[in-house]
C-alpha cells in the first residue's frame, strides 16, 4: 500500500500547485477580456460549384445491344 499513498500524496501536491498557479496567472485587469470584432465584413462561406456533369460522346455512349440469349445445346450421344 505504500505505492497507493505515494500516488495520493503526489496527486494532492499537484492539485494544490495547479490551484495556486491558476490564481497567479489569472489576469486582474478587466480590460484583458476577449475582444470581439464588431466591424461588418463581406466575407461569406465558400461554397464550391458542383462538379461538371460527364459528357458522353457518340463513341462512348452505351446503347442497348440486340443480342439473343445463349441457346442450350443437346449433349452429344456417344456409342459404346
Amino acid at each position: 500500500m505504500p505505492l497507493l499513498s505515494y500516488f495520493v500524496t503526489v496527486g494532492a501536491a499537484l492539485i494544490a500547485a495547479l490551484y495556486v498557479a491558476s490564481s497567479y496567472f489569472e489576469s486582474k485587469a478587466p480590460s484583458a477580456a476577449a475582444r470581439v470584432s464588431v466591424t461588418p465584413t463581406t466575407a461569406s462561406l465558400y461554397i464550391p460549384p458542383p462538379p461538371p456533369m460527364p459528357i458522353q460522346t457518340a463513341a462512348t455512349a452505351v446503347a442497348p445491344l440486340d443480342v439473343a440469349p445463349p441457346q442450350r445445346t443437346k449433349p452429344h450421344k456417344t456409342r459404346h
